[in-house]
């Protein structure tokens, strides 16, 4: 239940900390893997370039430094696709691994939506790459 919450809370913090420079499109699609490892996946609307982009964040908060990677893929109903994949990267416990919109030169969480998908039609999937 602690950990229900904690996922809880983490969410509406991260939909939250992008009213200041962006706008939530999509609300967040939370994935969790069997280590407690946490990817949450979002589209946002960055005030300074009026761009819509697919957000990536990772939480570790799994008890212990681990190296974490994802591909995620982007679907919608018409047969439109999107993939993005992200390298294994070091994380530390309770860390999270973000981009924002307010520094255009570390955006590497955040990638530009294809025109193609169907916002209202969009489904997410990720696949987890972690390195014990």
């Amino acid at each position: 239940m602690k950990q229900f919450f904690t996922f809880l809370i983490l969410t509406l913090f991260i939909n939250y900390s992008y009213a200041q420079d962006a706008e939530v499109i999509i609300p967040s699609f939370a994935f969790e893997d069997a280590i407690h490892v946490d990817v949450f996946v979002n589209v946002v609307r960055c005030f300074s370039d009026d761009s819509e982009y697919v957000n990536v964040q990772i939480f570790n908060e799994s008890g212990m430094k681990r190296i974490v990677g994802c591909d995620v893929l982007l679907k919608d109903t018409f047969g439109n696709n999107q993939s993005i994949s992200i390298s294994p990267i070091e994380i530390e416990f309770m860390e999270l691994a973000a981009s924002d919109c307010k520094n255009p030169l570390d955006r590497k969480f955040l990638f530009p939506l294809s025109p193609k998908i169907d916002k209202k039609s969009l489904d997410v999937q990720v696949q987890f790459n972690i390195i014990e």
